[in-house]
């Protein structure tokens, strides 16, 4: 699948007859195979035209979207709710307060280890050695970084 995100909203493009075919394995096996729902792609679409709409007010204060992504200095000991729930929303918040994040947006992922990691937009430019550092410091919570063994 293909996503573009132009000022006006957002086109999605994909090549129907291998969705059809992925979406009948899932259904038959039960079994995540990568594709979003109807709703997941409804919820994204308008989560995602919010941003762009939020954005465009953006452009004039010259805020810029920023990727981070976020995974685990260690093996995965605690379960997705619990990372997202102490870690991830420990994060955000960190920048929200802090360091004048305004707007963001996140999508979770599982890694081939099994580890579950972050992507994450947000609309203020941060250091990486800054984000790192409060990263490595909330891993710390649950022992993922040195600083909290």
């Amino acid at each position: 699948m293909m996503l573009v995100i132009k000022e006006n909203g957002m086109l999605v493009y994909q090549q129907r007859e291998r969705l059809v075919k992925q979406t009948e394995a899932a259904r038959k096996s039960k079994k995540f195979v990568g594709t979003m729902s109807q709703r997941t792609k409804s919820k994204v679409r308008g989560i995602l035209y919010a941003w762009a709409e939020a954005r465009k007010l953006q452009t004039r204060n010259r805020r810029g979207l920023i990727a981070i992504t976020l995974t685990l200095s260690s093996e995965q000991k605690h379960d997705d709710r619990t990372i997202k729930k102490v870690l991830l929303n420990h994060f955000l918040t960190e920048l929200r307060e802090n360091h004048n994040v305004e707007h963001y947006y996140w999508v979770a992922e599982t890694q081939e280890n099994g580890n579950i990691h972050f992507h994450v937009l947000i609309d203020v430019y941060i250091d990486k050695q800054k984000l790192s550092s409060i990263w490595n410091r909330i891993q710390a919570k649950l022992g993922y970084t040195e600083e909290g063994k």
